[in-house]
């Protein structure tokens, strides 16, 4: 008897979930077989900056699309989770899709074609510069440039789910070069969410691309492509460091082979914590606007692209040199200054 009462609450649960799912997919507001054809006035500069400004509030970020655009998304109710999906046509037809999990923005995708992962990983290392990396995917809009720290970022996600994070850095000739690469399994499953009918608008199926692909690379004359064409420099060599005014320190090293430049690195400790960094063209350095009397901690390193050589051993220099002048022990003894 306890069995049967079981296996009625089963097939009861079974029922249920059949009829909220069909519910939910009947929902006007998921047009699951309607093929996208309205038209969105968005670009992916103008989305970055509405998703930096909500974060991940899908209330927030819903009504200012509605506010900007004027029109509703095409809404589909994807595997636990349901998405948005605008198209735009900005230099050919791209789509913002946005991926919701919950009451908050999971993961969000301006994306005219899903980049081949073959292709991608062939030719893409550490030294590839951004104007080749565009090429196998153009759609490269979430690049930014901190003014402290010149940094760029790209994410690219691919057919099978998994997506690539770069992080750029300028060589030594001001073009973005990858710095790091990170492969990883998409979190926000943007890709696995698509339905078939969406799918089929960014799939890449595009047998001629990789000789395609060849043929543009030929015009990129002069922007690197691999790091290999950057040699590690050699460890620098500091002739001498010493303080030339009170608050002043220059510093003198020799020249290291393959460095095209030089960090200058300068810290009140010998871990370097909280440490200084200045760069320079030239054999030496003048280091101002120093704290008195504090020891100070410095190394020098040459730079070739996105190379970093060894650090130089470390010198240390007062930034203020105690001077004795001596006086009647009658009037006091002897005086620092």
């Amino acid at each position: 008897m306890k069995k049967f009462i079981i296996i009625l609450i089963i097939v009861a649960l079974m029922l249920t979930t059949n009829i909220s799912v069909q519910a939910e997919l009947e929902n006007p507001m998921y047009n699951n077989q309607e093929k996208i054809v309205r038209v969105s006035d968005i670009d992916g500069k103008w989305w970055n900056g509405i998703s930096y400004q909500y974060g991940t509030n899908s209330q927030c970020i819903m009504g200012r699309m509605k506010e900007m655009v004027g029109e509703e998304p095409y809404w589909r109710l994807g595997n636990n989770c349901y998405y948005a999906i605008y198209k735009i046509e900005e230099n050919g037809i791209h789509y913002l899709i946005m991926n919701f999990p919950g009451k908050v923005l999971g993961g969000a995708w301006y994306v005219s074609k899903i980049p081949s992962k073959e292709l991608f990983q062939k030719y893409v290392h550490i030294g590839t510069s951004i104007e080749l990396v565009k090429l196998i995917d153009p759609d490269t809009f979430n690049t930014f440039e901190m003014k402290r720290n010149p940094i760029c970022l790209t994410v690219h996600r691919f057919d099978d789910g998994t997506y690539a994070q770069l992080i750029y850095q300028k060589d030594s000739q001001e073009h973005w070069v990858v710095n790091k690469m990170h492969y990883s399994t998409d979190p926000n499953h943007v890709v696995e969410n698509l339905l078939d009918i969406d799918y089929q608008l960014i799939k890449n199926d595009n047998p001629n691309e990789e000789a395609e692909f060849l043929e543009k690379l030929k015009k990129l004359e002069g922007i690197p492509t691999v790091q290999n064409k950057y040699k590690k420099p050699a460890k620098v060599k500091i002739k001498s460091a010493k303080r030339i005014k009170k608050k002043t320190i220059l510093v003198k090293f020799k020249k290291a082979k393959n460095a095209k430049k030089y960090q200058i690195q300068y810290a009140t400790n010998k871990k370097f914590k909280k440490a200084k960094m200045k760069t320079t063209k030239k054999y030496s350095y003048i280091i101002k606007k120093l704290s008195k009397n504090k020891t100070y901690y410095i190394r020098v390193r040459g730079i070739n692209g996105t190379k970093r050589g060894e650090w130089s051993k470390t010198k240390k220099v007062r930034s203020v040199k105690c001077q004795v002048v001596q006086y009647d022990i009658r009037k006091g003894g002897t005086k620092y200054e």
